[in-house]
């Protein structure tokens, strides 16, 4: 057998080839992402940027209520459509009726409405 003396064996010629040329295919893969990351960095949509409005008048926030149980009674296998309303909690349930009829009243500028939660059940939310 032949001594190497630091020499590439003329047999495996092909692996130095393979080497350079996946060092050029990944060189040219670096070169077109830091491109993209170049241009994005001189438009200057890398930065975080923020912008200030002055608001004269907020609008009033709306809030929701829910119950911490999701039904009034869990004592059920299977319930109808017409016996989810039986078991679920009512606006009588959260607000005095003097409040109730308020929100029925056209003048009143508040609205309540039915809004629904998975983890709570059904909730009412009050909004302008």
């Amino acid at each position: 057998m032949e001594a190497n003396n630091g020499c590439v064996r003329k047999d495996l010629w092909y692996l130095k080839v393979v080497k350079h040329l996946l060092f050029l295919i990944f060189s040219i893969l670096f070169a077109i992402q830091m491109s993209d990351v170049i241009s994005k960095f001189v438009d200057k949509k890398t930065f975080w940027t923020s912008e200030e409005k002055r608001v004269h008048n907020l609008g009033f926030p709306g809030f929701t209520i829910c119950s911490r149980q999701k039904f009034k009674n869990t004592s059920f296998s299977w319930i109808t459509r017409e016996d989810f309303y039986s078991i679920v909690f009512k606006p009588e349930d959260f607000f005095h009726p003097e409040t109730i009829a308020q929100f029925n009243n056209e003048s009143f500028d508040l609205d309540l409405k039915e809004s629904l939660s998975l983890y709570f059940g059904l909730c009412y939310t009050v909004s302008r």
